[in-house]
C-alpha cells in the first residue's frame, strides 16, 4: 500500500509538472527531439544505401548481384538478428571491395559476418567491420585467407588446407570459399540469432522503433526537402519584387532632391525667412494643450493625496485601522500556507483510496482534510484578530512624513543663486511677491 501511495502520488505530481510551463516545455523538447533524431537515422540510412550503389558501380557488379537483392539481405537478417538493415548493408558494401567473392557465396558469407562479430564481440559491442575485412581477405584469397582465420580460433585440419589449395589451383575459388564458410558455420554459426532470441521481445521492439524512426525520418527529410525548393523558388520569382523596390528606392531619391530644391528656392529654411519662427510658435501652442489636461489630472492627483496624508496624520483611528488591516492580510495568508499542504495530503489520500479501492484510506482522507480546514478556519481568526490589534495599537503614532521640495528661480539660477521656496526669501523680494512666487 505504501508503493502504491507513493506511485500515485508521483503521478499527480507529473500531471501537476505537465500542466506547468515546464512540464509542456518538456514535452516539446522530447518531440523536438525525436524529429532529429529520426531525421538523422534516416540520412544515414540514405547515406548507407548510396554507399552501396557507390561500391556495386566502382567494382564493375563482379559479385552478380544488384542492389536490391543485397538490400534484401540485410532485412531478412534484421527479423533474426540483433543487426539492422543498414549495418547488414554497410558490411555488405565492405564485402563488395573483394572482388573474387561472388554470388552464391556472398549470401553466405553475410550471416559468418555477423555469427564472428557477435562471437568476437563477447560482452562488448559486436565489430561488423572489423568481421567483414576479416573474412573478407579470408574468402578473397583462400590459402592465405586461412592462416588469419586461424588466429581469432578457426581451425583447419592439414586435409582441409590441403583440399582447399587445390581447389584454388584449379580455379574453383567458388568451392574453397565454401568449404570455409562450412568450418566457420560449424563452429560460429548460429551465434547471431541466438544473441537475438536471448534478448527477447525487448530487441524486437528496439528493431521496429529504429525502422519506425527512419520512416518518420523520411517524411521529415522530404517535407524540408519540398520546403527548401519552394522556398528557392520564391526567390528565384522574387527577383521583380527586388527591382521593383529599387525602382522605388530611386524614385525616393530623386523626389527627395526636388522637395530639397523647391525648399531651397523658396527659403524656408533661410534665417531671413519667418518658417523656424512659426514652427518653434506652432509646436509650443500644440504641446501647450496636449498638457493641459496633464497637469489637470496632477493637480487633481495632488489634491487627492494631500487630502489623504493630511487625514492620515489627524486620525489616529485612520492609522491604526490600516496598519490593523495589512497585518490581518498578512497573517491570513501565512495561516493558509501553514494548513495548506495538511489540506491537500487529506485530498491525496482521498484520491489513493479511490484508486486503490480502499474506504478507510478515503474516510482518513475526509476527516484529515475536514479537520484540517476547521483548525484553519479556528487559527487564522485568531492569529489575524490578534494581528490586527496589534498592529492597530502600533500603528496609532504613525504619521506620513513630507519632503521638502526645493526650487530655484530662473535668475537666481542662472547666477549660481542659493535655493529658494524652502529657506529664506531672496534679498529685495517683497512678502506679496514671495507669496505670488
Amino acid at each position: 500500500m505504501s508503493q502504491s501511495a507513493g506511485v500515485m502520488k508521483q503521478a499527480f505530481a507529473n500531471a501537476f509538472a505537465l500542466f506547468t510551463g515546464g512540464g509542456i516545455i518538456g514535452v516539446v523538447q522530447q518531440v523536438w527531439g525525436f524529429l532529429k533524431d529520426s531525421k538523422e537515422d534516416a540520412l544515414a540510412s540514405a547515406k548507407s544505401a548510396a554507399d552501396l550503389t557507390a561500391t556495386l558501380q566502382s567494382t564493375g557488379h563482379a559479385a552478380g548481384l544488384t542492389a536490391d537483392e543485397i538490400q534484401r539481405i540485410g532485412q531478412e537478417r534484421a527479423k533474426v538478428t540483433l543487426f539492422d538493415d543498414d549495418e547488414t548493408n554497410r558490411a555488405s558494401a565492405m564485402l563488395l571491395t573483394f572482388t573474387n567473392i561472388k554470388k552464391g557465396g556472398f549470401e553466405d558469407a553475410i550471416p559468418a559476418i555477423q555469427d564472428l562479430a557477435t562471437k568476437m564481440g563477447g560482452d562488448g559491442p559486436a565489430d561488423m567491420k572489423g568481421a567483414t575485412v576479416q573474412l573478407g581477405k579470408s574468402l578473397n584469397d583462400p590459402v592465405k585467407g586461412i592462416t588469419a582465420l586461424t588466429r581469432v580460433g578457426v581451425t583447419f585440419t592439414d586435409q582441409q588446407k590441403e583440399q582447399i589449395a587445390a581447389m584454388v589451383k584449379a580455379g574453383n575459388t567458388a568451392g574453397a570459399q565454401k568449404l570455409i564458410l562450412a568450418e566457420m558455420n560449424k563452429e560460429f554459426g548460429g551465434s547471431a540469432e541466438a544473441a537475438r532470441k536471448a534478448a527477447g521481445g525487448m530487441a524486437t521492439l528496439s528493431m521496429r522503433w529504429g525502422e519506425m524512426k527512419e520512416t518518420v525520418g523520411d517524411f521529415v527529410s522530404e517535407g524540408l526537402s519540398k520546403l527548401s525548393q519552394w522556398l528557392g523558388r520564391v526567390l528565384d520569382n522574387a527577383e521583380p519584387i527586388v527591382d521593383i523596390f529599387v525602382e522605388l528606392g530611386g524614385e525616393v531619391v530623386n523626389l527627395w532632391h526636388d522637395v530639397s530644391d523647391l525648399v531651397d528656392g523658396l527659403g524656408l529654411f533661410e534665417e531671413k525667412g519667418d518658417s523656424a519662427v512659426s514652427v518653434a510658435n506652432f509646436l509650443k501652442g500644440a504641446i501647450t494643450l496636449l498638457v493641459a489636461p496633464l497637469r489637470v489630472c496632477a493637480a487633481v492627483m495632488h489634491g487627492i493625496i494631500d487630502g489623504f496624508i493630511t487625514w492620515y496624520n489627524k486620525s489616529e483611528m485612520l492609522r491604526g485601522v490600516l496598519g490593523g488591516l495589512g497585518a490581518m492580510i498578512v497573517s491570513v495568508f501565512t495561516t493558509v500556507k501553514d494548513y495548506a499542504l495538511k489540506i491537500l495530503g487529506g485530498v491525496g489520500d482521498i484520491l489513493i483510496g479511490i484508486f486503490t479501492l480502499d474506504k478507510n484510506k478515503i474516510a482518513a482522507g475526509f476527516k484529515s482534510s475536514l479537520a484540517g480546514t476547521a483548525d484553519l478556519a479556528l487559527e487564522s481568526g485568531q492569529k489575524a484578530a490578534k494581528a490586527f490589534m496589534d498592529s492597530y495599537e502600533a500603528n496609532k503614532n504613525n504619521h506620513i512624513t513630507r519632503s521638502v521640495r526645493v526650487e530655484t528661480t530662473e535668475s537666481t539660477a542662472g547666477a549660481g543663486g542659493v535655493p529658494t521656496g524652502g529657506g529664506e526669501e531672496p534679498a529685495g523680494e517683497s512678502e506679496k511677491a514671495n507669496a505670488a512666487r
